[in-house]
């Protein structure tokens, strides 16, 4: 925790005066900043899950089997984020645009291969 004590200076307003006169017990702490995690991959894949889908509605014969199929759901679902990400902007958008879309399109367009084949 970090306490507040604020400098003396030549000219102070009257609050910055009345700051200064408090007693130490009377001062206010100010709490340091927290570190938030966040991860961020889990919520990419999210994201990903519902464009892949779409993807997949547009393409009902999509087979697993088939690179160019997966690399097309990765390519499209992958241009989606970075869409989102550029609109998001941010740490989120950061890292979108740096791998975590793409990471998360892999996953899951290989996912919904997968549950289509198992279906069919």
């Amino acid at each position: 925790m970090t306490v507040f004590w604020p400098k003396h200076h030549e000219f102070c307003d009257d609050s910055e005066q009345a700051i200064h006169n408090l007693k130490p017990q009377m001062r206010v702490p100010i709490l340091e900043k927290e570190s938030l995690t966040i991860d961020f991959a889990k919520e990419f894949e999210k994201l990903a899950l519902f464009v892949a889908q779409a993807w997949l509605d547009e393409h009902p014969n999509a087979n697993l089997h088939s690179q160019t199929d997966f690399q097309d759901c990765v390519q499209y679902v992958t241009a989606e984020l970075a869409k989102a990400g550029s609109a998001v902007g941010g740490p989120a958008g950061l890292e979108l645009l740096t791998g975590g879309g793409s990471e998360a399109a892999c996953k899951v367009c290989k996912s919904v291969l997968v549950d289509r084949n198992v279906e069919a």
